[in-house]
């Protein structure tokens, strides 16, 4: 920034010097022209007196100018003059084209291994899916599971209220079971029988037997 300020100012100070030198040089050229232009009216106006000097039969003092001398002798050189202050710096030149690119050097040594980077927190791209695996073998059918065992007791409870108790007869068959039901209670009051499809447990009483259809109603 320095030398920038410096070179400015010196531009500065040298348009300033040239400026005032035009206008010495100007002011010494209109002088000499003004000079001249008087010398030349000088020299009109004393040929004119004297041609009318001439005319009223007298001798004029000064007459016109006399044709130009011979050039006199080139005198000696003479001494040198003392240095004059140095001139301020001129511009900064533009810049010269690039050069065309010299031979490449050897290649240089391998630099030391650098520190490993931070982990990405970005996660990277899905990866394409992977084939479907080889189906495996079919399973062995499972045997066949055991037959349940019959209930050992239940009880039910008919249209009209009663609850009844059902054990196994006393040869009781799991194949083929069967049981004996017996009224545990009565309800109160009791209502007057209906017909019914179903049967009741005084012939279940009688017979000793009780249908399998009965099996369908509620088990303990």
């Amino acid at each position: 920034m320095e030398a920038r300020r410096r070179h400015r100012r010196g531009n500065l100070i040298a348009a300033a010097g040239i400026a005032f030198g035009a206008a010495v040089l100007a002011t010494v050229v209109t002088a000499f022209l003004m000079l001249s232009q008087q010398l030349g009216q000088k020299d009109r106006d004393i040929e004119r007196l004297a041609a009318q000097v001439k005319s009223l039969g007298g001798t004029p003092v000064a007459g016109p100018r006399g044709a130009t001398g011979a050039a006199g002798l080139i005198g000696p050189s003479g001494p040198t003059g003392p240095s004059g202050e140095p001139g301020a710096s001129g511009k900064s030149g533009l810049p010269g084209k690039n050069g065309s690119p010299g031979p490449s050097g050897p290649p240089g040594s391998p630099g030391p291994t650098g520190a490993p980077g931070a982990d990405s927190t970005v996660a990277g791209p899905t990866g394409p899916a992977g084939a479907d695996g080889a189906s495996g073998a079919p399973g062995k059918d499972g045997s066949d599971g055991k037959n349940g065992a019959p209930p050992s007791q239940w009880t039910y409870t008919d249209q009209d209220g009663n609850t009844y108790r059902c054990v196994p007869v006393d040869d009781f068959d799991p194949d083929r079971p069967r049981y004996t039901c017996t009224q545990t209670s009565t309800a109160s009051p009791a209502p007057e029988p209906t017909p019914s499809d179903q049967p009741t447990p005084s012939d279940t009483q009688s017979s000793g037997l009780l249908p399998l259809t009965l099996l369908e109603r509620r088990r303990t």
